[in-house]
């Protein structure tokens, strides 16, 4: 239809606006390592993500990455929520997001940012403050509330679906302390794993114990 146009017409930005939102499904399926869009045409996008896991991510100038924060489902993303020159978003393990309508999504939206705003003040505490062992326990937990299922014998597990190096970028880590981490706690029976992507928590409170500090690292 564009390329029917000659050079000198043109369209109004909301009529592009709405070509571009009527040419794209609004439930998605991404590959891993793909970025996600949170912009068209310079309007910020909003998903809701029903499947897998989304990072959130910053490239430094020497080529390393931050990154900045692991979404599970449920959580709304949007283009409001972040710097859009700096930050991006990249699937990890083939996600579903649902493209939804910033103005009818306000209050999620808005519950989002807040929740966004409290998990940057408490890993802000993690990077600055905890441990090695600290960091990598608290990581445990949180993408355990996030991700994991209830077995029959009452513990739970998750599908680990970071890399090690992907953990260390975003504990600000190297992929080595971050294994020699999770060995120790699988050794002292706190989590348990035959395969590296799939974490069962066999002591929460282990675990808690240790990334709040108050049990010290052997």
């Amino acid at each position: 239809m564009l390329s029917m146009l000659s050079r000198d017409e043109a369209f109004p930005l909301h009529v592009l606006r709405q070509f571009s939102q009527a040419s794209i499904p609004r439930i998605r399926n991404f590959s891993a390592h793909i970025d996600i869009p949170l912009a068209r045409l310079g309007v910020p996008l909003t998903f809701r993500l029903l499947r897998g896991c989304v990072v959130l991510y910053r490239e430094l100038s020497d080529e390393r990455r931050q990154i900045l924060d692991i979404f599970g489902p449920g959580w709304v993303i949007s283009g409001e929520h972040v710097d859009l020159h700096e930050c991006r978003a990249m699937a990890v393990c083939d996600p579903r997001l649902e493209e939804i309508e910033t103005e009818q999504n306000a209050e999620a939206i808005n519950e989002a940012a807040m929740r966004m705003l409290k998990r940057a003040q408490a890993h802000g505490l993690v990077l600055g403050r905890k441990t090695a062992t600290e960091r990598v326990a608290s990581a445990l937990l949180d993408l355990a509330d996030q991700f994991s299922r209830q077995g029959h014998d009452g513990r739970s597990s998750f599908l680990l679906y970071l890399s090690r190096s992907e953990l260390a970028d975003w504990l600000g880590l190297t992929h080595e302390t971050v294994s020699r981490c999770l060995s120790r706690f699988k050794r002292d029976r706190l989590i348990a794993f035959d395969q590296p992507e799939l974490i069962t928590v066999r002591d929460r409170q282990g675990l808690l114990a240790l990334a709040t500090g108050a049990t010290p690292a052997a």
